[in-house]
């Protein structure tokens, strides 16, 4: 009698475990083309079910082949700011111009003095960048890049403004014009977006003042947020005057870490019938579906996969037949 209890008892655990196991998924996709057009929605037919699908597009940042690695992607960096120019006289400002310089031996450190600032070397790189011609300006810098400017990945890059403003004369009525510097920041730019590598409170802004700039009533100013360039309204003798931001590092890559499925069925949500997502560039992308069951007993998933192909195309495509997906 014992004997039968014991094989019994083996018979309802195992018909218990096998209640409990997870079904691989039985899910297809079909689609009527594999050529679509470029702004036009694909729509991607499912059969069968499943409790959570994902989807990866196959663009930049939504690859599968991407799911379970980093993306390690080469990055441009990329300069951006504002300047607004105010007071003044709009008939003869000063200055009339903020050299943009950069360096890569200035001494940084505690060496922010003028002196160390001329014995620097430095390259004029203001032709990159739009900047105002006059008083009462408001100007977009442009996205500049700054890549090229760096000889390594380990010697430091530095950036500077120089203000000079000439001595006031009452024929020229040359009154001192304000640079106010806004939104400074180094970006850094792939083809999957930008981030920013060195926001403006990370800059390190510093000021060289010449004399007698430093013992003025009116004095430059740098705050969280803005460089402010400025003199006595009418400057007793030539200011001179330097703003200075880094040290800057190379940055030629950006680790963008593995790239993340689009969530499109949960568990609690009914089985969709279909999925559409519109590709706005040409292109060969490789589309995957990852079907899953779940439960407390675990995972078993299917992945279904297919290149499509994107094309610049205002005519008419002829679809073919509908072609079920690869494993």
């Amino acid at each position: 009698m014992k004997r039968i209890f014991v094989i019994l008892t083996a018979v309802m655990l195992l018909a218990g475990c096998r209640k409990g196991e997870v079904e691989t998924p039985k899910f297809g996709v079909r689609t009527a083309s594999k050529t679509v057009r470029a702004g036009v929605p694909v729509v991607f037919d499912f059969e069968g079910t499943a409790d959570i699908i994902s989807f990866y597009s196959g663009e930049t940042g939504n690859e599968y082949a991407y799911h379970d690695r980093d993306r390690i992607i080469p990055t441009d960096m990329v300069v951006t700011f504002s300047t607004v120019t105010t007071t003044g006289n709009i008939a003869s400002p000063n200055p009339v111009k903020v050299p943009i310089l950069c360096s890569t031996d200035f001494a940084g450190g505690d060496e922010y003095t003028v002196e160390a600032v001329e014995a620097a070397t430095w390259t004029d790189i203001s032709d990159r960048f739009r900047m105002p011609t006059g008083t009462d300006q408001t100007v977009f810098s442009g996205d500049v890049s700054i890549l090229d400017l760096f000889p390594d990945n380990e010697t430091p890059l530095y950036l500077c403004f120089h203000y000079y403003c000439d001595k006031f004369d009452s024929a020229r009525n040359n009154l001192r014009t304000v640079y106010n510097i806004q939104s400074f920041r180094v970006n850094g730019v792939t083809d999957a977006g930008s981030s920013i590598l060195y926001p403006f409170a990370d800059c390190n802004w510093k000021m060289a003042l010449g004399y007698p700039l430093e013992n003025e009533g009116v004095k430059p100013d740098i705050n969280t947020t803005r460089v402010l360039m400025r003199c006595d309204f009418r400057p007793a003798s030539d200011r001179d005057s330097y703003f200075i931001a880094g040290p800057f590092y190379r940055h030629g890559e950006i680790n963008t870490g593995p790239d993340m499925a689009v969530g499109i069925k949960s568990i609690s949500t009914p089985m969709l019938a279909s999925y559409r997502h519109t590709y706005e560039k040409a292109g060969k992308y490789t589309v995957t579906f990852v079907a899953s069951n779940a439960s407390v007993y675990g995972r078993r998933q299917v992945v279904r996969t297919m290149d499509i192909t994107v094309v610049d195309d205002g005519g008419t495509i002829v679809p073919p037949e509908n072609e079920e997906w690869n494993d």
